[in-house]
């Protein structure tokens, strides 16, 4: 008898959930009560371990909730449902670790998610949390994709512009964000320090598409320093791309 009173009130628990998380955008829709505690009622006899996430429903049973409601789940997505269940999330995400020129271990570090469950996203093998949603929103900026890209060119010739350092040579690619994010007034620009290493030749931005990013960055390899710095020592300039020391310049 208690095993079947508890079962009862976890059930009990589950109707609050969805109450709480849906009722009021399911009536403005024109539902009726009676439909949406029928439909309720359903769903949680019909499913077998029932789950949610930060008190919504995961995203396979919003949508049957949704078919319950006899409502297209468009009308009831916020933001999350929007991006697993209606944009290509994985092209997204892929895009934008690309454009941002991480490897799956670096976003993962940054996001403070494993690199295997970066790895199952970008070829949709699992839905990203709700948590992990808000951390990649943070880092990758997605719902505000950068559309325009630009590669570094010689101004006159508008080939791709080579910074040659001893160890490895770079080409660089940035998007729109490069030229909105405020850079401490301290701080050389990637211009200044390509001019410090003796490279005065002129030289421009070049917008580029999308497609060509991923061919150069894929297919030719084509590497943009994350971190690109100078720093002084005596009559030398250490040049350390990515927190490794590349070169060594002589001040004379």
């Amino acid at each position: 008898m208690l095993g079947h009173l508890d079962f009862n009130l976890f059930d009990e628990l589950k109707k609050l959930r969805i109450y709480e998380a849906y009722m009021d955008k399911v009536i403005s829709r024109g539902i009726t009560f009676k439909q949406f505690y029928h439909s309720t009622k359903a769903l949680i006899e019909n499913t077998k371990n029932l789950d949610f996430d930060c008190g919504f429903l995961k995203p396979k049973y919003f949508k049957n909730f949704c078919s319950l409601l006899n409502i297209d789940f468009k009308y009831l997505c916020d933001e999350y449902y929007e991006f697993v269940l209606i944009k290509d999330y994985p092209q997204i995400i892929l895009n934008n670790r690309i454009s941002l020129n991480l490897t799956q271990k670096e976003l993962a570090a940054q996001c403070k998610i494993s690199p295997v469950t970066i790895g199952k996203l970008e070829n949709k093998l699992r839905y990203p949390s709700r948590i992990q949603f808000l951390k990649l929103k943070e880092v990758m900026k997605l719902f505000n994709i950068m559309k325009r890209f630009y590669l570094l060119v010689h101004k006159d010739t508008k080939k791709t512009f080579v910074l040659k350092l001893p160890k490895k040579h770079f080409s660089f690619i940035v998007n729109d964000y490069y030229f909105s994010f405020e850079k401490d007034k301290e701080e050389f620009t990637l211009e200044e320090k390509l001019c410090l290493l003796n490279h005065s030749e002129n030289i421009t931005w070049k917008q580029i598409s999308l497609a060509e990013v991923l061919f150069r960055t894929v297919f030719l390899n084509i590497t943009t320093p994350v971190d690109f710095q100078l720093f002084l020592n005596r009559n030398k300039v250490n040049i350390l791309v990515n927190g490794k020391v590349q070169g060594k310049l002589i001040i004379k």
